[in-house]
């Protein structure tokens, strides 16, 4: 006989069940259900480890959607998407940061890149705000070696020893009254601010030949379109509004005034999250048209953040250059940072000679501004929300 008894279900072969400290005493039907329903359930804001568990949980904790040094490496370059730089018009915050780095046992010393945004959203809604391990970037720098594994920024539910926090610890009690009829719940406000989910949406507006936006987030001396990085979207919602381009009208439409007054019969709005703060700004712009459409001064917010990107691009073609001019055409990179080279090309000002080219996005002719704002706010649970435990309840 093995060393497993007779007739015994070894937890490496539970699945998602092994996570079920009482296993042999759940029917089959809430194990199915609770297997399904684990991996339905959304990051909560001060999420704990359960108090009783069985030890598979430190294993789950391995894989997640964490970013780390994928061999022994040595960090060449760190880049910053949006440097934050000071005054008025300046980039308070930035969201991603790449990393080059090359393999520091590989033969070929091969060149890659790591990109660490600050949140991770793989759902139409639902995502978290990574938790950067501190110690790792204060030693992050140029010329820097770190382990394979070695995590840069991980999910909050993971904690410091290994353990996973898959949703909240809470009293309860087992009453019978309406609320609680076919496997229902009936929990307090107060457990309701504590489930609370973080989202992340994107809106995007598009610009140029057209249309033009106004001034919904300025004042009378800064024409400001959107949010800033940082800022909170308006109560009534609206990220963008555009309105058609009217040669006839523009006496009328164009003043200072009107600019910062939106029509809602004719102009075309755009809606976030009231209240939502802005987390990240992506501009593309086709910088062919020559005059531009949009009318001077309109672009200023606009333009800041591309040029603040295509800097970054640019960096990262530099660099590439560099390596590739050091290693004497010699020189190996991953497919990651292949890729990111890709788009750094087709975000980068054309080249002259190949102006001819039409720039697209899925398909569609690129306006002469396209600006992509995500946006991130909280979502306190409430109807249609579906709650569980671990235990396949519901």
């Amino acid at each position: 006989m093995s060393e497993r008894q007779r007739g015994e279900l070894g937890v490496d072969l539970l699945g998602v069940n092994g996570l079920d400290p009482f296993f042999g005493n759940n029917s089959s039907p809430r194990k199915a259900m609770m297997s399904t329903q684990i991996g339905q359930a959304p990051i909560l804001d001060g999420n704990e480890p359960r108090r009783i568990f069985t030890g598979m949980d430190l294993e789950y904790s391995k894989y997640t959607f964490d970013i780390k040094f994928p061999c022994d490496a040595t960090v060449l370059k760190v880049i910053r998407k949006y440097p934050p730089s000071a005054g008025l018009e300046g980039i308070r915050h930035n969201p991603v940061t790449a990393i080059l780095y090359e393999d520091y046992y590989d033969p070929f010393k091969t060149v890659g890149v790591i990109v660490v945004p600050e949140y991770m959203s793989l759902h139409q809604d639902f995502g978290f705000s990574y938790k950067r391990r501190s110690e790792v970037w204060e030693r992050l720098a140029p010329g820097t070696q770190f382990a394979e594994g070695e995590v840069l920024a991980a999910s909050p539910a993971v904690k410091e020893n290994g353990q996973y926090g898959y949703g909240l610890e809470a009293e309860a009690t087992f009453l019978s009254m309406p609320g609680t009829i076919e496997d229902g719940f009936v929990v307090s406000e107060s457990f309701l601010k504590r489930a609370t989910p973080t989202t992340y949406n994107t809106v995007v507006g598009n610009w140029g030949r057209k249309t033009f936006p106004l001034n919904l987030y300025g004042d009378e001396n800064h024409y400001k379109p959107f949010p800033d990085i940082g800022d909170r979207i308006r109560d009534d919602g609206v990220v963008f509004a555009l309105r058609d381009i009217d040669v006839n009208l523009g006496i009328a439409e164009m003043t200072p005034r009107a600019l910062r007054e939106i029509d809602h019969g004719f102009d075309r709005r755009l809606y976030g999250k009231p209240g939502a703060k802005v987390v990240d700004v992506t501009v593309y712009h086709d910088d062919r048209l020559n005059p531009s459409h949009t009318p001077v001064g309109m672009d200023i917010q606009a333009r800041k953040y591309y040029e603040a990107q295509a800097s970054f691009y640019q960096t990262l073609m530099d660099e590439y250059h560099r390596l590739k001019r050091r290693r004497k055409g010699n020189l190996k990179i991953t497919p990651e940072f292949n890729r990111l080279l890709v788009e750094a090309q087709v975000f980068l000002p054309t080249p002259m000679d190949r102006r001819k080219l039409t720039r697209m996005y899925r398909l569609e002719t690129l306006d002469e501004w396209r600006v992509e704002l995500t946006y991130e706010y909280k979502m306190p649970a409430g109807e249609g929300y579906k709650i569980s435990d671990l235990f396949g309840g519901i």
